[in-house]
């Protein structure tokens, strides 16, 4: 070993230094995190939140009459990705009966590196059963907001499906 080794190695003088190089290497790392926190995320999760949060009362007592009509939503989407599929939607009462001449809509959302939304209004093929075309464009998780309104009822369901086919990476 050359000298200038051998003496740093011998003095230890190295410890300080390597102890600094590590808490500036780890500052790095976490300032790229915030960055990249920080540049990805907007931090708002709604639009008006005090304006949403002097409305909960509504919220409370549309989803007590949800609940109190016990409708049933039951949704079917079977196919692939990029292809043109037909997303079933089956709606009944708390007796079983269908519910007809209802408003059916649809929103898909994927989120992934951009968030996709997917908006469709279904038909009434039969009582109680409505159905539209729907192409989803990737594959992977995939969460159906299913709302029916019947009047001035209104029923909001969410259900999550696993789409096959090439995802997006």
């Amino acid at each position: 070993m050359n000298r200038i080794v051998r003496n740093l190695i011998a003095n230890d003088r190295w410890i300080p230094a390597l102890i600094v190089v590590v808490f500036l290497g780890l500052a790095g790392l976490e300032a790229r995190f915030i960055f990249l926190a920080v540049s990805t995320f907007p931090g708002v999760v709604t639009e008006q939140p005090y304006e949403h949060g002097l409305h909960y009362n509504d919220v409370l007592v549309a989803e007590a009459a949800q609940k109190a009509r016990g409708w049933t939503v039951r949704t079917s989407y079977a196919g692939s990705a990029g292809a043109e599929n037909i997303l079933l939607v089956s709606v009944r009462d708390k007796a079983g009966a269908p519910v007809t001449a209802a408003l059916v809509q649809v929103v898909a959302t994927q989120v992934t590196r951009h968030t996709q939304a997917i908006v469709t209004d279904l038909k009434e093929t039969s009582p109680g059963n409505y159905d539209a075309q729907l192409r989803l464009p990737l594959g992977g998780r995939w969460m159906l907001r299913v709302v029916v309104r019947k009047g001035d009822a209104i029923d909001r369901h969410v259900q999550d499906i696993m789409i096959g086919g090439r995802t997006q990476s």
